[in-house]
């Protein structure tokens, strides 16, 4: 059973292995996608000289860094 939403949790029985690792990879890739996102913002902001695109650039880089510290429990 593929898990693609927090809908998806049977809350009647508790997760088999299979769905258990299943789950703990989409999260493991998760947070790859939050640390790639993050270079590229701040490669981004390195090379922007719009200060108000810059702005927007870095309260994108803080929310995903703010995402990004929900994932400290997950080994990369």
């Amino acid at each position: 059973m593929a898990i693609e939403k927090l809908s998806d949790i049977p809350a009647d029985r508790p997760l088999t292995a299979a769905e258990r690792k299943a789950l703990f990879e989409e999260v493991k890739d998760a947070k790859a996608r939050l640390i790639c996102a993050e270079a590229l913002l701040e490669t981004a902001i390195e090379g922007c000289r719009d200060e108000f695109k810059k702005k927007e650039l870095k309260r994108q880089l803080q929310l995903t860094r703010k995402a990004l510290k929900s994932f400290e429990f997950v080994e990369s």
